[in-house]
């Protein structure tokens, strides 16, 4: 009897994230779905096939660990030196000679590459070293201390100062710190607003048409609130307009402007921007604190500490670019960075780079994917858009577990709905057959994980394995 291969049902997904290369891929792909074995497929396929005749330096491979690098590393070799015996071609040896230098690797390699080549435009010395673990930590100890005592001796009165740092600890700066340093590339000075440390004057004036909106919302109704709130707002905008007429914007007006917004606090905090809110929920900052110690508004305060610890944070990196002595943590904002700034820089990078294939993207963070749309974006364009064929994504969200390691599962679905209705050419192809276990164990795992809410819909796993005779499962 002859013997006649079986395509998985999925197998239409498969031939189509591999030999479409020149439309740009998202490939969800479920646990044991084969994506290393069609991320090394589309890799050959496209070194082989692609019109744009790439060699192995045009394309960078990117994983999650750098043992998934060097694993990936050797099963493009093999698959090389396997195509190379069955029929010989210049292209393919040159292929082989070239493996151990193609960039495959992790997205913190990648970006230590561009640094690399271009250290002046990032504003390193030529010779710049990464800090080890150990030296990072005492760094970011350092910096902590620092913004605390820095804080403490401006903003909080002398009375309070003690109760102030032994409550609000170096345990909490660090928090504070490493979320700031890991949002810092989406900060601005108008993050922190309404009052800036530096001209209060130019920060409260910018409320006067927030505020004007907010008195003509169908919401500020005597009808719909409370008196007692609808008396707070009224006496709080009297307390604004004062210090508008008057005009001065001394240290004393400014704390009068404080206890105004006191008032309105509660209508402000529902419109409070974005990036602020989350950077106040990622650093888990206790706001109430704040009231607690000084009696001051928790959320005007907590925008100068958060502030505060930006400025030091930006300085403190700007010294250690200067000196040659940065993090690992630095290496994606400073490349990101230098894309964004110097365009020859980024010509020089999105001409090298044709292909770029991400794995693992469901533990990618915000900063991770903008370093991608910089490199696979023609830096003509005044929007994200990936060339066609150029960017490859292969995740899972049902597998995001490193979201203490700054994973962001809404960047993955960000990617995906952009792929779906953004971009140029793209295609999203879904591997769903299973093959590492047999029908039995797959049907026990869906019936136990569909029901559960686990932040993405769950995808039921199919088998491509039929239970074997006389199997206990």
């Amino acid at each position: 009897m002859s013997s006649q291969k079986v395509h998985p049902r999925d197998q239409t997904a498969r031939v189509n994230a591999v030999e479409n290369i020149d439309t740009s891929t998202f490939i969800s792909a479920g646990a044991g779905g084969g994506k290393s074995t069609t991320i090394v497929n589309r890799l050959v396929h496209a070194l082989l096939h692609d019109k744009r005749e790439l060699d192995l330096e045009n394309i960078a491979a990117i994983t999650f660990t750098e043992r998934a690098g060097s694993e990936l590393r050797e099963r493009v070799r093999n698959q090389l030196v396997s195509l190379n015996a069955e029929q010989p071609t210049e292209k393919l040896q040159k292929a082989i000679i070239s493996v151990d230098s193609a960039t495959i690797g992790t997205i913190h390699s990648f970006a230590l590459d561009i640094l690399s080549k271009y250290p002046v435009q990032a504003g390193l010395p030529l010779e710049f070293e990464i800090l080890d673990d150990s030296t990072s930590k005492r760094m970011l100890q350092e910096l902590s201390r620092e913004v605390l005592e820095g804080f403490v001796e401006t903003y909080v009165p002398n009375d309070k100062a003690a109760a102030f740092k032994q409550q609000l600890t170096i345990e909490h700066l660090q928090k504070l710190v490493a979320a700031v340093y890991n949002m810092q590339h989406r900060l601005n000075s108008e993050v922190f607003g309404p009052v800036s440390l530096e001209d209060p004057e130019v920060e409260i004036r910018k409320l006067v048409p927030i505020i004007s909106d907010l008195r003509a919302s169908s919401l500020y109704d005597s009808a719909i609130l409370t008196k007692t709130y609808f008396d707070a707002l009224e006496e709080g905008f009297l307390s604004f307009d004062a210090l508008i007429a008057a005009g001065d914007f001394s240290p004393l007006s400014v704390e009068a402007f404080k206890e105004a917004c006191k008032k309105i606090a509660t209508k402000g905090r529902g419109n409070a921007n974005a990036s602020f809110r989350q950077l106040v929920e990622e650093s888990a900052l206790d706001l109430d604190l704040f009231t607690r110690l000084l009696g001051v508004d928790t959320e005007l305060l907590a925008r100068e500490l958060l502030y505060f610890a930006w400025i030091s944070v930006s300085k403190n990196l700007d010294d250690r670019c200067r000196s040659g002595h940065i993090s690992f943590d630095d290496l994606l904002y400073l490349a990101v960075k230098v894309l964004s700034e110097h365009r020859d820089v980024r010509e020089a990078i999105y001409e090298q780079y044709k292909l770029l294939i991400i794995d693992e993207f469901q533990d990618t963070d915000p900063l991770q994917w903008e370093l991608a749309l910089l490199v696979t974006t023609n830096p003509t364009k005044s929007v994200a858009d990936p060339d066609p064929g150029s960017l490859v994504l292969v995740g899972d969200s049902q597998q995001s577990i490193y979201a203490f390691r700054g994973a962001d599962l809404a960047t993955f679905e960000q990617a995906q709905h952009q792929f779906e209705s953004d971009f140029t050419k793209t295609q999203s192809p879904t591997l769903e057959v299973n093959f590492r276990s047999t029908d039995a164990i797959l049907d026990w795992v869906n019936a136990c994980f569909a029901p559960l809410d686990m932040g993405a819909d769950f995808a039921p796993l199919a088998p491509a394995h039929e239970n074997p005779p006389n199997s206990p499962w």
